[in-house]
């Protein structure tokens, strides 16, 4: 939340690990292997190095104790609403696996040991997918694909 405020940097100290530097080494490394794959011109190697180089304490935002206030509020609340949601997904999942359970029980015996046995079947190549749109009358995709697309006629 606080990336969109005050920039990138701010986002990069926010989400600062212990991993930043393993990064940069093997970022580096690999700036390396570019290199002498390419000849030596790579231009995004210095990009790269400049987006994982560590903030120093004077480029970091200076934030009031207000609005430092406000976002501690703001995180801690974006927190518990994240685990409410978190919560009602696992007990939602939980209830579906109970009834799931319960619905097996219920079956008689026989259908039971059918339900309850590994489906090793391969899930057949023709199998109808459903979309959340109709289909198009008239439209064949096997059709297109030997088509060129608008633009191309003149390209070898």
């Amino acid at each position: 939340m606080l990336a969109f405020r005050a920039g990138r940097k701010v986002f990069k100290q926010i989400v600062h690990y212990d991993t930043t530097a393993l990064s940069r080494v093997s970022v580096a490394g690999f700036a390396k292997k570019a290199e002498e794959s390419a000849g030596g011109k790579d231009h995004k190697t210095p990009r790269l190095l400049k987006i994982l180089e560590e903030l120093t304490e004077d480029e970091m935002p200076k934030l009031s104790p207000e609005d430092a206030q406000l976002w501690k509020e703001a995180t801690k609340e974006y927190s518990r609403l994240k685990m409410m949601q978190h919560r009602a997904w696992q007990t939602d999942l939980s209830i579906k696996l109970q009834l799931k359970k319960a619905a097996l029980a219920a079956l008689p015996e026989d259908l039971r040991k059918l339900a309850d046995r590994l489906q090793t079947e391969k899930v057949p190549l023709n199998r109808q997918m459903f979309t959340h749109t109709p289909p198009i009358p008239g439209f064949n995709q096997q059709q297109r694909v030997g088509k060129r697309k608008r633009g191309q006629a003149g390209r070898g």
